[in-house]
């Protein structure tokens, strides 16, 4: 009986002690207006601002601001699709300029405003040569047959790892082909949240549907751009690509 009583007091003063410090969090939650204002601007954000500069603007606010776990995932998700933004008004840029350096360079080739571009914006970027020529000839595969790509990277609804994925898997098809693809996956990327390597996954399957000739003709040309170069690493370490 003795133990009953007392494994009943100790019960009930941890029942007392729990319910002080609910109350006390009660309080606390509802005077500390700035812990939960945030998610509530971070919401305004998602639900009023298309991606652009307005919604820059909302999340520049938000720095000033205390935020609590969910607020921040909300918010890295928001700035996610700004950068995608970005990327794709920086995509307007370098087609801007590949076009105006093949103006200048005409009537030589396209190959000589590819190179041409890379150095330039390898140049004011401060970036390799090679890297640059990779962002040309992208923009160039966007511009010309992945217009379903570039308005989900302007709108916010896939990353530029999304478009490259789509590009490394069809960048030695024939337009045609490339075209027909990206309508036809990045609805489907989008509605169902499609990781880069699942659409590059996708995109390979379907180049095999509707272009099984080629074969031949795109393991020719992706042999011709191969190369083998060995980058020193940190710590005696190096990578072989």
């Amino acid at each position: 009986f003795a133990s009953i009583v007392g494994f009943s007091s100790v019960f009930s003063w941890y029942r007392l002690t729990f319910s002080l410090f609910e109350r006390m969090f009660d309080t606390w939650t509802r005077h500390s207006p700035r812990l939960t204002r945030r998610p509530t601007l971070a919401s305004r954000c998602s639900k009023r601002c298309t991606v652009g500069p307005g919604l820059v603007s909302g999340l520049a606010v938000l720095r000033h601001e205390l935020i609590d776990g969910f607020g921040a995932v909300r918010v890295h998700a928001l700035w996610a699709k700004v950068i995608a933004w970005a990327a794709a008004q920086q995509m307007i840029s370098t087609y801007g300029c590949l076009m105006g350096v093949h103006g200048m360079l005409a009537p030589q080739t396209l190959d000589d405003a590819f190179k041409l571009a890379a150095q330039e914006i390898a140049a004011a970027t401060s970036i390799p040569s090679r890297t640059a020529m990779n962002q040309v000839e992208l923009v160039e595969q966007v511009a010309d047959c992945m217009p379903q790509s570039w308005m989900a990277l302007d709108r916010g609804e896939l990353s530029l790892v999304h478009l490259k994925a789509l590009w490394r898997a069809t960048r030695h098809c024939p337009p045609r082909v490339v075209e027909a693809i990206d309508n036809k996956l990045i609805p489907i990327a989008v509605a169902r949240r499609w990781t880069p390597s699942e659409l590059a996954r996708v995109a390979r399957k379907e180049v095999l549907v509707l272009d099984p000739d080629g074969a031949a003709e795109r393991a020719a040309a992706a042999k011709q751009e191969s190369d083998v170069v060995f980058l020193p690493g940190e710590d005696e370490t190096a990578t072989l690509t």
